[in-house]
This record gives structure tokens, sequence and C-alpha cells, in this order.
């Protein structure tokens, strides 16, 4: 089993930027972080919260095509995706 963790996370995606390309979900997740990088500092905590926040929900907002895509670019294996903790998504 493979196990992500936040910037694990986010450096996989980068990665295979490609490969999402069509996924509403990631997508979004890889927007919100970028904009919480980008943003002016007075507004960058309440970005990153909109991010982790987003993060946090993968597990509900992935569909079954962008784990497919995960599970294969991990060779197939089963996958876990973590924030601290807590289980964000666990792909069988």
């Amino acid at each position: 089993m493979i196990v992500f963790e936040g910037a694990a996370f986010f450096k996989f995606v980068d990665q295979h930027r490609d490969e999402f390309k069509d996924s509403n979900t990631i997508n979004t997740l890889m927007s919100l972080r970028d904009l919480a990088r980008n943003c002016c500092k007075c507004e960058r905590k309440q970005k990153r919260e909109l991010a982790v926040n987003y993060f946090g929900a993968l597990g509900q907002n992935l569909n079954e095509k962008d784990k497919q895509i995960i599970k294969e670019l991990n060779g197939g294996e089963s996958v876990k995706i973590m924030m601290q903790e807590h289980l964000v998504v666990e792909i069988l």
C-alpha cells in the first residue's frame, strides 16, 4: 500500500499533471493551492485554509475515474491519502 500525505500528494499530482487534465476535482485542488501560494500575505491564510479544507474532502469529491488514475499511476497498488492522522481517502 502506498501512503501519500499532504505535500507528497501535491508533488505526485504535479508529476502527473497531464493524466489529470480532465479531472475537475484535481484541477480545483491544484488551483486552490496555487492561489494560496501566489496570494498577498493578508489573504494567504484564508486561501490556504480553503485549499486544506478541499484536500480534506477529496474522499467525497474524487470520482471513480480519478481514483483509477491514481491507482494505475502507482502500479495498481492500493493508495491511502492522509492529512496528518486523518484518512482522506483509501483507494483499494
